[in-house]
């Protein structure tokens, strides 16, 4: 069976204000909200009662809905709370696209999407000329800007109605497709013995089974592919789990009652590269987030609760080992 593509994010630069817009996606900040979906007050945790602070805000709409879509995932920075599962919320909100064109027809601006047909995943260069009914070429930046009053996006901007703290600064998130194992590899195999390969790679795993840590050794074996990835993303895939002490056991949808499937996880350089870069002290060893597999919505709905599990990272002693 063939695996579902999976998509990987990786920190960029910061973000140019905490607040951007609910067709992006970004670690930190505040969360940028759909008008029919506020936050009219701060999200407090469920232990200690102090304030939830965004960590990640993901813009990933189904291509065959007709809703724009976004999961927010808040996390509380308290000590004692870090592998709670009562400091972690995940919300998904949801606002009809709505496009209306007074004039002529103009092509709907396109976004970059974590969830899209797998045609849709590649990334290529917009054309900067194209031609026109009589043959002719025009410059569609140009013709976009000529249509723009006559195109309403009632979706465009998001309200104000959180209080603007910001507990993680922000940061952009650039969107990778992983990459493939190297010992799979046609080039690889061309110049190493294949033999050999995977020989030893069973080796260190059966080695690594007897001292009861196989799970992670796959888990670090698959983040060695990305070593900088801080996110990853797989549509009713399946999650790399750290350890096989916590699993997770996401419960039905309360709205429509459908069983969720896995979506997205964040990955442990996250918590590396935000102490390092900023000081915040995130930690976790992976944090899995599962979803309504109908995405249900209806009008007037609001943001809903969604289901994550977090897992706690190896011990120092396993991490030491890993490293030599």
């Amino acid at each position: 069976m063939v695996e579902k593509r999976i998509l990987l994010g990786l920190l960029e630069a910061p973000c140019r204000t905490a607040r951007l817009s609910p067709f992006e996606s970004k670690i930190g900040g505040v969360p940028d909200l759909y008008p029919t979906c506020p936050l009219s007050t701060p999200l407090a945790c469920k232990r200690c009662a102090t304030v939830l602070y965004l960590l990640a805000q993901i813009y990933c709409p189904h291509e065959s809905s007709p809703y724009h879509r976004l999961l927010h995932i808040f996390c509380c920075l308290q000590l004692d709370c870090r592998y709670s599962g009562k400091s972690w919320m995940v919300l998904r909100s949801q606002e009809k696209e709505i496009i209306e064109v007074t004039s002529k027809s103009v092509a709907k601006p396109t976004v970059e999407k974590w969830f899209d047909d797998e045609d849709e995943w590649d990334v290529s260069p917009s054309n900067e000329h194209s031609a026109d009914s009589d043959g002719k070429e025009v410059d569609t930046v140009d013709l976009t800007a000529q249509e723009l009053s006559s195109l309403s996006i009632a979706t465009v901007t998001s309200v104000d109605t959180t209080p603007a703290t910001v507990g993680i600064p922000s940061y952009y998130i650039q969107v990778v497709e992983e990459p493939p194992d190297l010992c799979d590899s046609k080039e690889f195999t061309k110049e190493m013995d294949d033999t050999h390969c995977a020989s030893s790679s069973e080796a260190y795993e059966k080695t690594m089974v007897k001292h009861g840590d196989r799970i992670f050794y796959k888990f670090h074996k698959r983040l060695g592919r990305c070593p900088e990835q801080i996110l990853r993303y797989q549509w009713q895939g399946m999650p790399l789990l750290v350890t096989d002490k916590t699993s997770p056991s996401p419960s039905a949808c309360e709205h429509c009652g459908a069983s969720r499937v896995f979506e997205l996880q964040l990955m442990p350089p996250l918590v590396y590269l935000l102490q390092a870069r900023t000081g915040v002290d995130v930690e976790f060893g992976t944090v899995l987030v599962y979803t309504c597999p109908k995405s249900c919505w209806q009008a007037g709905s609001t943001a809903r609760e969604e289901y994550i599990h977090v897992q706690s990272g190896p011990e120092e002693s396993q991490l030491s080992k890993w490293s030599n």
